[in-house]
């Protein structure tokens, strides 16, 4: 085995060993095996520090204030003499129970975190899947990852609510019943073919007109709805933010912006954290980046929808960084 991939197999032991025992599942037998796999070498010591730093980094990623935590640890577990022990009480510090909480959360809870908009929908399509509705007038919808939309039906109108995620309109005309989506605070008017919205879990909002025009405007009830009604063309897109508004048409690349609806994923020179946000939408759990200092190295690059871990494998590669799985819902990048 070339040294490489033994730093790989100790590393994958030592998230194993790390996962157990602070699991609160471990037994005794456990533990003197976990000593035994210790003290084959300094090699492997090495391998389970830098497991718990890997840990320990999940924390900081998710709380400014996890320092401040104290967290319980295993009991320490007949460790070599004159070896300082990866248990030792300086690491007990470490905010382990919020690592282990991170992992249960996108574990068990991330997934549904809109929950209640897939109740209250009438289309929704789970994380990794796209979905094409056909609707009544003769309209599609189609649906990407983790979306929900409802339909708001009458002899006067045609409106569907996106209550989340993105999704495609290609709309049949009907001149007696106008055609308009709403997400946030925005709603957009059909005034042709094709158009994509999109909303962020930060509430913005991105709409890209792929066939003819749509107008785009805020909601009644806003400090700011008394703007204008934005007329966006095919090719361009229009952007809205809690904290900038609406934004004006500007034109965008439609062979990036509908990749998605191809099964593909379009990069030219964009951050890694954009990267990964991206990423995580078609993958259940989450990707997070250990070290900020990763987050603006650059990935150009067209990859498969249809095989999320080897999109992330080709980005570990082209940026000479690494992966370590903390779970299957938890994957951590660092050098």
């Amino acid at each position: 085995m070339n040294p490489s991939d033994r730093r790989k197999l100790l590393s994958d032991q030592a998230i194993d060993w790390l996962v157990l025992l602070r699991s609160g599942a471990a037994g005794d037998g456990d533990r003197q095996r976990f000593a035994e796999w210790l003290a084959e070498g300094p090699e492997y010591a090495d391998a389970f520090q830098e497991a718990e730093r890997l840990w320990a980094s999940v924390a900081d990623v998710l709380s400014n204030e996890a320092g401040d935590l104290r967290a319980e640890q295993p009991d320490a577990v007949g460790l070599p003499e004159k070896r300082p022990s990866p248990l030792s009480p300086a690491r007990r510090r470490r905010p382990a129970r919020w690592a282990a909480a991170a992992a249960l959360l996108l574990a068990f809870g991330l997934q549904g975190l809109y929950l209640g908009d897939f109740w209250l929908s009438d289309y929704a399509t789970v994380t990794g899947e796209q979905k094409l509705v056909r609707l009544d007038d003769g309209s599609t919808v189609l649906l990407d990852t983790d979306t929900a939309i409802a339909l708001d039906w009458s002899p006067s109108r045609r409106r569907i609510h996106l209550r989340h995620g993105q999704a495609v309109f290609t709309v049949a005309p009907n001149a007696a019943r106008p055609f308009e989506v709403e997400t946030g605070p925005a709603v957009i008017r059909a005034l042709g073919t094709a158009f994509e919205v999109s909303e962020s879990t930060a509430g913005d909002i991105a709409v890209t007109v792929q066939e003819h025009a749509v107008s785009v405007r805020l909601a009644d009830g806003r400090a700011d709805s008394a703007q204008a009604a934005v007329r966006v063309a095919s090719g361009q897109r229009v952007t809205y933010s809690p904290t900038h508004g609406l934004s004006s048409p500007e034109k965008t690349d439609l062979s990036q912006a509908t990749a998605w609806q191809r099964h593909k994923l379009i990069f030219k020179d964009q951050p890694l954290v954009k990267v990964v946000a991206e990423l995580d939408r078609y993958r259940p759990g989450k990707i997070l980046i250990a070290d900020h200092r990763l987050n603006d190295l650059r990935v150009t690059g067209v990859f498969s929808l249809d095989d999320s871990d080897a999109i992330l494998a080709a980005v570990e590669k082209a940026l000479a960084i690494r992966s370590t799985r903390l779970s299957p819902w938890l994957v951590l990048l660092h050098r």
